[in-house]
């Protein structure tokens, strides 16, 4: 049996995000991983949108807290 790495789980919920969202990010579009997050993994799509995404169970409290704030701030 082989074991999942953080990165194929990554990948998984990356592409299920782009899926739910095809008519906001097109069929295929341009997806990079930004190297600047300490407790996220976050993605630019088509240098236009931002997804960051909560790798540790431990801050999502303050995750939530986050996406609170940018809806608030629009």
């Amino acid at each position: 049996m082989q074991t999942k790495t953080n990165s194929d789980l990554m990948e998984k919920i990356i592409n299920a995000i782009l899926n739910q969202n095809a008519t906001l990010f097109g069929s295929n579009p341009k997806v990079e991983k930004v190297n600047v997050g300490f407790t996220n993994t976050i993605y630019s799509i088509e240098d236009s949108f931002i997804v960051k995404i909560c790798t540790n169970s431990d801050n999502e409290n303050a995750f939530q807290k986050e996406i609170e704030f940018y809806k608030t701030n629009k």
